[in-house]
């Protein structure tokens, strides 16, 4: 198992920063104020300085004191949270046109359905060539995906074909009905309402838990997002 400071010198090698003055130039504060990392000491860094250090890292801070508190071995390299991403006042993505009618074949692709728990199955035979698509295009959307409805969702019923356009976390917001993704695997993608946010976190509820309480989500743990756009039967 690494030690945080192990991979502190490790990560900001990869980032193309010298350890520790750039990194506390990047941070803010003085290389002294960052010292007791070169023990792996997190406990003698401050809160503050914690979030300094995870954005100049391209991590979160959950990350960090993962790592240092031995709950996990690494934080590997392909591992990136830009801060940008997840700010609040990020604005929404530009207004989309109506959805127009078009040729199945340059439809939009239905790559799935939502199952009545609120999980994703995605169809894993889909091509471009011969997979399932919505004969509709929106204009202005990049990419939009769809995936079908197993269960009714009020007002959307059984077997309606819900579009998505994929978002940064930090544009998700109350009331949206959405997808993230906090795992690897494209199974652990849920559909839920965000019932709030905060700077760092929403406050959701995945729709196929009826009557459950929304659980708080870090917005450095989602992976893929994106927000429902359009329903057609």
């Amino acid at each position: 198992m690494a030690t945080l400071d192990v991979w502190i010198v490790h990560r900001s090698a990869v980032l193309g920063l010298s350890w520790p003055k750039d990194v506390a130039d990047l941070c803010g504060v003085e290389p002294a104020a960052l010292a007791p990392l070169a023990a792996g000491d997190l406990r003698r860094v401050g809160r503050s300085a914690r979030g300094y250090l995870a954005r100049a890292l391209k991590v979160s801070v959950r990350d960090i004191e993962a790592l240092a508190a031995g709950r996990i071995a690494w934080i590997d390299d392909a591992r990136r949270v830009e801060a940008d991403w997840l700010r609040p006042a990020m604005p929404r993505p530009p207004a989309r046109g109506a959805a127009r009618p078009c040729k199945p074949s340059h439809g939009i692709p239905i790559l799935g359905r939502i199952l009545g728990t609120g999980r994703v199955e995605h169809d894993e035979t889909w091509t471009p060539e011969d997979g399932r698509r919505l004969a509709f295009r929106y204009s202005g959307v990049a990419d939009p995906f769809a995936l079908q409805l197993q269960a009714s969702l009020p007002p959307h019923q059984a077997g309606s074909i819900l579009v998505f356009q994929t978002v940064l976390p930090g544009q998700l917001r109350a009331g949206d009905l959405s997808l993230i993704t906090c795992g690897e695997r494209e199974t652990e993608t849920e559909l839920g309402i965000v019932y709030d946010r905060a700077a760092d976190a929403l406050w959701r509820r995945t729709v196929g838990v009826m009557g459950g309480d929304p659980k708080r989500v870090q917005l450095a743990d989602i992976l893929r997002s994106a927000r429902v756009i359009g329903s057609h039967i």
